[in-house]
Order: structure tokens, then C-alpha cells, then sequence
């Protein structure tokens, strides 16, 4: 079972007894202490013969009163219960990492500062857009670095892209410049304006519903895709300038409504990623993807008459394997929404609560329910990995680097909530 942990503190360890110095005196080296015990005999001298070696002397048998108890019998441990064979069991906790947050929270990553190595949290809240230093100690606070609601944020190297404003804008933030308290005059006073300047929108992308990221491992080039509510932004990233640059827009886009389902394939021998935006069932377990290919123009979507199928999590893990959430199982498919069935893990989990989303990890998938998580191994099908607490509920708010969770009292949600990092060996 998982365990929620209170931040980290600082500790020392103080010992509560000493040492005797046993080493031998000053003025007699090669000879023990006074108080050693006394050296064991020596072997006997073999001289033109052998000598059989001595047997080994047994203790004294202590002798004791014929009045006096017995010794009491040294406590007995606790059994401990081994996984069964082939199951790695899972060690992972909840660290808190914030007490008290009043935010609403829409979504949350992570970005590590090159030149300090410090971690930072980043929130994306209705209030704005948060961020939280761990490295601070036990004296780490919020700090708001961008004062509009924002729904929706990814971190790429040190640039933050994000949904932000009450008109929902893609917005390209410059995480280096925006932390970089020597030259902010406004530093301790939330807000300045001179953040401004370190965050651009990007052109016609306003009413954007949403957005995903994808790196194509064939040609190791990164992508962006954002979809409003009649077209498709498609960027790349470049390296020398640091920054996503527009590619095309795709106008006149007919897309389903509402968009509950924006996630990008990789396919071989495609420079663009596919986009799926729909998932339906298909011949037994497999599911079948509406797609539009952005590579060509004449492969649209153009079947709003299909009854798509709820899909909590939709990802590509590897090349031709992705993950599909529905209800309460979890489905490994191929591109094409055949289920792939192997001899070294399940092609199907099942989980009790349905979960709302879950996370692949190497061996295991963990899913996330309204009062807790629940780890089940790949190769086994067992649970190695669980919590549940009926008295708080809990959100997953980013998988991306770091999997952060919010907490909240179940009898109260409007209360302040607790945060979370999910961390396992």
C-alpha cells in the first residue's frame, strides 16, 4: 500500500551514547588492552610428523537458580508477505510537496533550471499561471509568473507552451527569462509587467480547444498541433532559435464537437503527424481511429455521423504500440487498432474502480481513480501498487515528467487542496 508523506525536512541524527576507545596503548602497541579478552591458544607445533588438531571447546553451559524463571522468549516478528513469483513489487509513496493551495488547478508540469538545477512545478490554474520551487526547502512558496486563466501547458526545453487567457490564445512563455529574479524589479510583489514581454501569442490561434506535442523518432524533429473550432495549427521546433515556428495552417476544418479526443501518431515514412480525433469500437477488442492525416490534404475526417466511444486516455508508447483507456480497461493496439497480444505482457488490464486516466510506466500501468490509484504489473496482470482513501479525492493534474496530484477533503471540496509528487522505485 502507497503512504502519503509529509514534505521533506531537514534532519540531523544525534547519537545518544559513546564509544569506548579500544585501541591498544600508547606505550604498548603490539599488546591488547587491559580489559581485552584473552587470546585463543596456539595451534600445536608440527615437528616430522602431524598432530592431530584440536577439538573445538563448547562453551561453559550457563547455570542458573532451580528457582529462578526461565528467559522470556526474544519477540516474534512480523510475517511479511512476499509478491508472488515474477512480480517486481513497487515501492511508491505520495510526497506532498504544498499544504493549503487555494487555486483552482486545470493542469501542472515540470521544468528543471539548467543553471541552478533547482525543480520547479509548474501550475496552470483559472487564477493564472503558478509556479513552485522545490529546491526552496521548507520555505517554498508560489509565485505567480502570468496573471490569466490557463487550461492547458507542455514543457519543451526551457519554453512553456500553454492555452492561456479568458479567450484561450497559444502562448509561447520563455521559462528562463520569467525566473530570472536579478532583473525583475517586481520580484516579492507577484505579478510585473515586465513578464509580459517573455510571453507571445501565437497568430490566429485564438479559441483554441487543444493542443498536443509529438516527436517523430524517425527523423528526431518535435511538433506541435493546436486545433480551433475551424482549423489545425501545425509547428515545428527549431533548435537554433529555440522556439516552435508555424508550418501551416489548415483552414476550413470541419471538426467533431466537442473535441474530446486530439492526439498525434507517428507513422513511418510520414513527416507530419496523423491526428486522431476520434476512437470507435471495432471487431471484438480491437478499436478502430478517425484520423486526419496532415501530411495530405485529400485525408480528412469527414464522418460526423460516427458514435465514438468515451476514451479516458489515448498515447503512442513506441513506434507501433498505443494505449487506449475506456471504461474501466486499458487496451495495447497497433496503429491500426489491432490488439497486440504478447507472451511478456497483457494486451488487456481491467481495473476496479474505472479509472479516469492512467499512465504507462516501465512494466506497469497505473490508474487513477475519484478516491485513490491502483498499479497493475504488465507481465502478471497483479496489483503491485494501490491506495485508496474514501475521505479525499483526488486529480491527476500531469503525467509529463513528473506525476503531480492534487487532494482534497471529500466532505468539503471547495476547501483548500494538497499537492503532490508521485515517487517510486
Amino acid at each position: 500500500d502507497l503512504k502519503l508523506t509529509p514534505p521533506i525536512a531537514r534532519m540531523q541524527s544525534h547519537s545518544d551514547h559513546t564509544w569506548e576507545d579500544s585501541t591498544p596503548s600508547a606505550e604498548h602497541p603490539n599488546f591488547p588492552a587491559p580489559n581485552a579478552p584473552p587470546l585463543p591458544p596456539k595451534p600445536p607445533t608440527m615437528i616430522g610428523g602431524s598432530v592431530d588438531p584440536p577439538k573445538p571447546q563448547l562453551p561453559p553451559r550457563p547455570t542458573r537458580q532451580d528457582d529462578s524463571p526461565p528467559p522470556p522468549l526474544p519477540e516474534r516478528k512480523p510475517t511479511v508477505t512476499r509478491p508472488a513469483r515474477g512480480v517486481q513489487q513497487q515501492q511508491t509513496c505520495f510526497s506532498k510537496i504544498f499544504s493549503g493551495c487555494p487555486l483552482n488547478i486545470n493542469c501542472a508540469s515540470s521544468w528543471i533550471d539548467s543553471s541552478s538545477r533547482s525543480q520547479h512545478i509548474l501550475l496552470g490554474a483559472e487564477e493564472g499561471l503558478y509556479t513552485l520551487n522545490l529546491n526552496q526547502g521548507m520555505d517554498v512558496a508560489m509565485e505567480q509568473v502570468y496573471p490569466r486563466r490557463c487550461t492547458w501547458l507542455f514543457v519543451v526545453h526551457n519554453v512553456l507552451v500553454s492555452i492561456s487567457g479568458a479567450a484561450g490564445h497559444l502562448c509561447m512563455t520563455n521559462l528562463v527569462q520569467i525566473h530570472d529574479k536579478g532583473g525583475d524589479a517586481a520580484v516579492g510583489h507577484g505579478f510585473s509587467r515586465r513578464r509580459f514581454s517573455h510571453t507571445t501569442k501565437v497568430p490566429d490561434s485564438r479559441g483554441c480547444l487543444k493542443c498536443c506535442v509529438a516527436r517523430n523518432p524517425y527523423s528526431d524533429q518535435q511538433y506541435l498541433c493546436a486545433a480551433t473550432a475551424r482549423s489545425i495549427i501545425l509547428m515545428q521546433w527549431y533548435e537554433p532559435m529555440q522556439k516552435f515556428m508555424l508550418v501551416k495552417t489548415f483552414e476550413s476544418m470541419q471538426l467533431p464537437s466537442p473535441l474530446n479526443v486530439f492526439e498525434p501518431f507517428v507513422v513511418r515514412n510520414e513527416e507530419y503527424p496523423i491526428i486522431c480525433v476520434a476512437v470507435l469500437d471495432g471487431d471484438g477488442d480491437n478499436v478502430a481511429f478517425e484520423t486526419i492525416n496532415l501530411n495530405s490534404s485529400a485525408s480528412w475526417y469527414q464522418n460526423p455521423d460516427s458514435h465514438p466511444i468515451s476514451v479516458k486516455t489515448l498515447c503512442q508508447l513506441e513506434k507501433d504500440t498505443l494505449v487506449v483507456a475506456t471504461d474501466n480497461v486499458a487496451k495495447f493496439v497497433n496503429l491500426h487498432g489491432v490488439l497486440k497480444s504478447s507472451a511478456r505482457q497483457a494486451a488487456i488490464l481491467s481495473f476496479d474502480p474505472p479509472p479516469y486516466h492512467v499512465v504507462c510506466l516501465q512494466g506497469s500501468v497505473l490508474s487513477f481513480h475519484k478516491h485513490g490509484m491502483q498499479g497493475k504489473s504488465l507481465a502478471t496482470r497483479q496489483v503491485i501498487a494501490q491506495v485508496t482513501d474514501p475521505t479525499r479525492i483526488f486529480r491527476l493534474l500531469g503525467s509529463d515528467r513528473v506525476i503531480i496530484i492534487e487532494s482534497r477533503m471529500a466532505d468539503d471540496p471547495a476547501a483548500a487542496s494538497n499537492l503532490y509528487i508521485l515517487a517510486g522505485n
